[in-house]
């Protein structure tokens, strides 16, 4: 059974634009709750970009919100694994090789969507460690912040496993690595990470004001 028949490429595409959407609408509205301003929206600029990639992908300052080295390693490789995803789907759709479907495993994009999305898997999954095998960390944890760690498990999971099997098993992987997409999306803008979020863009908006 192909899953090109079971999840038609269009249907895919527009459920996650629709989700996607849905997700910034609630993070942005939930900012907005707080009466502050929508940070996000100030940082597309080019200096603002600089400043992200220095501090976040480069590790500058990102490091500071964490409590020892490896919890900033996992954060680290949630947020690459992300980024690596998007611009590998983007990319993927962009050259119509059936961007949300298994490609063959010898193209480079294929292989470059499996290690981001493993990339995502171990990030996760080392927070989700972090705080199961530390009684202090477990009583202080929220619901919240289990459900998406685990969210980020079974999607990277998922994710990375699913091109590498056939029938039944490949379209359960591939289902659930949706279902956990979705579910993320749905619950992100209700947690810390949105929090985290905005914190972010607000610190890129203010150090790119300094040095403007």
């Amino acid at each position: 059974m192909d899953l090109n028949s079971v999840f038609p490429r269009e249907l895919v595409t527009v459920l996650v634009v629709l989700f996607g959407s849905l997700c910034f609408a609630l993070f942005y509205f939930r900012v907005r709750s707080w009466k502050v301003p929508f940070y996000p929206f100030y940082v597309v600029s080019q200096r603002s970009f600089k400043v992200f990639v220095e501090n976040f992908l480069l590790l500058k300052r990102v490091g500071l919100w964490c409590e020892e080295r490896a919890h900033t390693l996992s954060r680290a490789l949630v947020l690459y694994g992300f980024f690596a995803l998007f611009v590998c789907s983007v990319a993927n759709y962009a050259l119509n090789t059936s961007a949300l479907t298994p490609l063959k495993p010898q193209n480079p994009l294929a292989i470059l969507s499996d290690a981001s999305s493993a990339l995502v898997f171990f990030g996760g999954f080392s927070l989700l460690l972090r705080r199961l095998l530390n009684k202090r960390r477990r009583e202080v944890t929220h619901a919240d912040v289990w459900c998406v760690q685990a969210l980020l498990s079974v999607f990277g999971a998922t994710g990375a496993l699913y091109p590498f099997f056939g029938g039944f098993v490949g379209i359960t992987l591939y289902a659930l690595h949706f279902v956990s997409l979705f579910l993320l999306l749905l619950v992100a803008p209700f947690t810390e990470l949105a929090f985290l979020v905005w914190k972010g863009s607000f610190l890129i908006y203010k150090e790119s004001r300094v040095s403007a």
